[in-house]
């Protein structure tokens, strides 16, 4: 006797298990870390949420989804899962999730 089973998986973890196979197509070589891009939506003072029109001094902020030399990684105190702010890095989009390679030298901090 067979059960068929529905089995539901919330959209969090639907969206690490999508980024693991994204992640598993992209290596970062050398010095270089592998972000998801984190994007804020932006409010005033007021609580009036910002369109991307209006200039505003933008933060760049990722989560790690992959570093390359893991030995230089270590001795930065970088690991996956961190979220850092970066000064510049390439964008990449794949399958409407964009990310950044950056090399660890653009990396300013890890937001704790």
């Amino acid at each position: 006797m067979s059960t068929n089973r529905l089995v539901l998986i919330s959209d969090k973890r639907l969206m690490a298990v999508y980024s693991l196979l994204i992640i598993m197509k992209l290596q970062p070589l050398g010095k270089r870390a592998l972000l998801k891009k984190i994007k804020r939506e932006e409010k005033s003072s007021g609580g009036i949420v910002l369109p991307d029109t209006v200039d505003k001094d933008e933060v760049n902020e990722g989560e790690i989804l992959a570093l390359g030399d893991q030995k230089k990684a270590k001795k930065l105190g970088l690991k996956l899962g961190d979220k850092v702010i970066y000064a510049y890095g390439r964008e990449i989009k794949m399958a409407d999730e964009e990310m950044v390679l950056v090399d660890f030298d653009e990396i300013s901090a890890i937001v704790k």
